[in-house]
């Protein structure tokens, strides 16, 4: 139903060693077909605001709220357990996406592995460019930062899968789109020569 939604097609699967062997691991590949301008993760251009969609870390704490509850039951109640649990629920970058293509940024980047950090790396890695990041301005939810203070793990570096990371020329006219669509969203750094 997801593909029919999005006009892909599945065209493959994933293989990959894992210790999660007692439970299903279910993955796939999904193919879409560009209608008009593709905007790759390489198009920033000097000078372009970097602007980050929800928060830091966001798949990262819904792993370890899920897969590691007593980790940290020191520093989360049980409700907010559950919140962290959920975070799984906003891993989805398609309405980001689908904003930023409206507003005409430069270039997209999900973040993945290696967090903000890394995703702005391989942004200004991929443009040839180098990258200003302004660590205060990355949006982090509370829950997080409390998580990876226990665990001693680096908030910005933490896999962050729904969070999304767009360069533009427009950085208002792309956080105004967002708000409207009630995506949280700041200007963390600028592309440099």
């Amino acid at each position: 139903s997801a593909c029919v939604e999005l006009g892909t097609s599945i065209a493959g699967g994933h293989t990959e060693i894992s210790d999660a062997v007692n439970r299903f691991i279910l993955t796939a590949t999904a193919v879409g077909f560009a209608s008009g301008e593709l905007i790759k993760s390489n198009g920033a251009r000097p000078g372009d605001s970097l602007i980050m969609t929800k928060t830091a870390g966001l798949e990262g704490t819904a792993i370890i709220a899920g897969d590691f509850p007593d980790r940290v039951s020191g520093c989360l109640s049980s409700d907010e357990l559950e919140v962290a649990k959920s975070m799984i629920d906003q891993i989805s970058v398609v309405p980001e996406g689908l904003c930023g293509s409206k507003t005409g940024v430069h270039a997209m980047h999900d973040v993945t592995e290696g967090g903000i950090m890394g995703a702005a790396w391989e942004m200004a890695e991929a443009a040839g460019l180098g990258v200003e990041i302004k660590r205060d301005s990355i949006l982090v939810d509370d829950l997080t930062l409390r998580v990876c203070k226990h665990l001693a793990i680096d908030p910005y570096r933490l896999i962050s899968s729904g969070s999304m990371l767009m360069a533009t020329d427009k950085p208002d006219i792309l956080l105004s789109a967002l708000a409207s669509e009630g995506i949280a969203a700041a200007e963390i750094g600028r592309f440099t020569n």
